[in-house]
């Protein structure tokens, strides 16, 4: 007898080698909340590289629109009110117009360039001309292109004709994150 249940014995503790059903939904429970911390992590710092993206973005698009400006103004002959002379600009404008020496001076010896904002474009205006533009607008070779996107408002630019002088603020948004550019330079360097 007593080998019988020895043997009954050693056949019930070789059948508890696998896991109860208590431990099995404890398992599962501990599984279940590591894989809702781990996608919660996963959630934020989605949201903390969406957020760097768009602030690289930001920098990239407004740190390029003062640079590209500021390069304009400093090979510039001369600097206007755009007012002066161009009698229906593009709304939203920045409010100077830039004479340049032209990149190719055969076709259109004089060139003046003005910039405006259209939904959250910065845009580029080049007018090339065969005459100077205190003589008219003639026979005149139009060009756009855009500069930088995500900029909301350009409010805080302005230029002093006396001194010369522009001030350049722009204001930029993505996704809810702002940034401020500003720059200030004196124009006309390039007589």
């Amino acid at each position: 007898m007593k080998r019988i249940l020895l043997a009954m014995k050693s056949f019930y503790h070789k059948k508890q080698k696998g896991f109860t059903l208590i431990e099995l939904i404890v398992a599962l429970g501990i599984a279940s909340i590591l894989i809702i911390v781990i996608s919660y992590i996963m959630a934020v710092l989605g949201k903390i590289m969406d957020s760097s993206i768009s602030r690289n973005k930001l920098d990239n698009n407004g740190r390029y629109a003062i640079d590209y400006i500021e390069k304009e103004i400093r090979r510039s002959l001369n600097i206007y009110k755009i007012d002066e002379f161009i009698t229906n600009p593009k709304s939203n404008n920045l409010g100077f117009l830039l004479e340049v020496a032209p990149y190719k001076s055969e076709e259109n010896p004089y060139q003046y360039i003005y910039y405006y904002l259209n939904n959250g474009k910065l845009i580029r205006y080049s007018i090339g001309m065969e005459n100077p533009i205190e003589e008219g607008i003639k026979n005149t070779n139009i060009g756009t292109n855009n500069i930088a996107e995500n900029i909301v408002s350009t409010k805080k630019t302005y230029f002093n004709s006396n001194e010369k002088f522009v001030h350049l603020n722009f204001q930029c948004e993505d996704k809810g994150i702002e940034k401020t550019y500003e720059s200030s330079i004196y124009a006309g360097l390039g007589m």
